[in-house]
């Protein structure tokens, strides 16, 4: 008896997690839309490890203006993001964004327009037009705001 129990919640177990949802993988970039500015970069396989390297440093930059960057090479597509990534993407980005060009950056706003596209990527740019956009001058408003207010608490303790 105390076998069949144990057989029979191990069945439920297994049924509840074939039941569970599956882990999700980004299929377009449809979904990252008014959370996140995203960065496309197309490069070379060659061109790869230095804008790696260069993404890295400039990671808290890119995390302070909520960015989501994929960079595509010819074999792969990397990011930014924790979320799985579907074999698609790769294809769905260079058909909307890559058309008539192998490399470039393409910056695209919370709103999902395209805000700028450069055959190299200049972070310096691409900060620069971002601060200027009204959705990023709110935000930094917003955190000017609260640093102001733990500063004054800070003060009165």
């Amino acid at each position: 008896m105390p076998y069949r129990l144990a057989a029979f919640f191990s069945c439920l177990f297994f049924l509840a997690c074939a039941q569970a949802n599956p882990v999700k993988r980004l299929e377009n970039l449809d979904i990252l839309g008014w959370t996140h500015r995203i960065i496309l970069i197309s490069v070379d396989a060659m061109q790869k490890p230095e804008i790696l390297q260069r993404l890295e440093q400039e990671k808290a930059d890119l995390d302070e203006r909520h960015i989501a960057w994929f960079l595509l090479s010819d074999d792969d597509i990397l990011s930014n993001l924790d979320a799985g990534l579907s074999p698609a993407l790769d294809e769905v980005i260079k058909k909307e964004h890559f058309r008539n060009r192998e490399n470039g950056v393409v910056l695209i706003g919370k709103d999902g327009g395209v805000k700028y596209r450069a055959n190299a990527l200049d972070f310096d740019e691409i900060y620069g037009r971002i601060d200027l956009m009204p959705m990023r001058r709110a935000e930094m408003a917003e955190s000017n705001q609260g640093t102001r207010r733990r500063d004054s608490r800070a003060r009165q303790l």
